[in-house]
């Protein structure tokens, strides 16, 4: 279940990159965070669990297997923050033409 969550948040940040519009960009960063936030939930989930395996040679062999995948989130979650940087960064140059303060500010 978490490598699942893992591939989705992936296949949204790629989204993102391929996003020509800065609503899409934003919508799939979004969904990209939602996707990692809830692998790590599943990640923790599955450390506890290996907690309470009944045997210290199954503890091992589980906690191995969380710490790859805790590795792998690691990794991702930089990657998603520089995006998110980046979305926000381009969310903040755009003026919203319904915004008739900033409208006013810039004349």
């Amino acid at each position: 279940m978490v490598r699942d969550l893992i591939r989705q948040a992936q296949i949204a940040l790629q989204h993102v990159s391929e996003a020509r519009t800065v609503e899409y960009q934003a919508r799939f960063a979004s969904e990209a965070r939602r996707a990692f936030d809830a692998a790590v939930a599943a990640a923790r989930m599955r450390f506890e669990e290996a907690e309470r395996q009944p045997t210290a040679a199954a503890r091992t062999i589980a906690r191995h297997a969380v710490a790859f995948v805790l590795e792998e989130l690691e990794s991702f979650e930089s990657r998603l923050a520089t995006i998110e940087e980046r979305v926000a960064d381009t969310i903040a140059t755009q003026i919203d033409p319904r915004d008739f303060r900033r409208i006013h500010a810039v004349e």
